[in-house]
């Protein structure tokens, strides 16, 4: 290879990792996320940046920051490390998603009330806090495949069977 282009390819090389690293966020947002996420206030790249809002399907959280995690991609997989603070809660892991949609959680700690879950969980006159702590959860359609951890509820109502905690 004759050193010009030798030095061609490498400009090539350090342009596009350059773009990949400094590609605005909101941008990206808008070209890929899927409908069921909805963020406000974007802030930052795809490699690093936040976001004032977010939802997902009836999960809410006010703030949320994310870093890309490069070596996910030796995997074949798209990794952030997530943080997020939902009403009354706390939520960080690392998250990888792969080509047919699995989506891998890893270090995951959450605490949050019952209600922030959504769907069946916030069922009418249940209440309650939930703390999640998984070193490995697997995730196909949305629903759990593979999970190694523990999930502990506590504070638990529900005013069908008693207006107190049940513990």
């Amino acid at each position: 290879m004759q050193p010009r282009s030798r030095l061609a390819a490498i400009g090539a090389a350090v342009f596009l990792a350059g773009l990949v690293v400094l590609f605005p966020a909101r941008v990206a947002y808008h070209w890929v996320a899927p409908e069921a996420v909805r963020l406000a206030g974007i802030d930052g790249t795809i490699w690093s940046g936040s976001a004032e809002e977010a939802a997902l399907g009836d999960f809410y959280a006010g703030a949320v920051g994310w870093r890309l995690q490069p070596l996910a991609l030796f995997t074949g997989k798209i990794g952030y490390a997530v943080t997020a603070t939902p009403v009354g809660g706390s939520f960080a892991s690392a998250i990888a998603i792969a080509p047919g949609g699995t989506v891998h959680f890893s270090d995951l700690d959450a605490r949050l009330p019952i209600a922030a879950l959504g769907g069946e969980a916030a069922l009418a006159g249940t209440d309650g806090r939930v703390a999640l702590q998984f070193g490995s959860l697997v995730l196909e359609d949305g629903y759990p495949v593979r999970a190694a951890g523990a999930a502990e509820v506590t504070d638990l109502v529900l005013s069908a069977l008693s207006p107190s905690p049940l513990g």
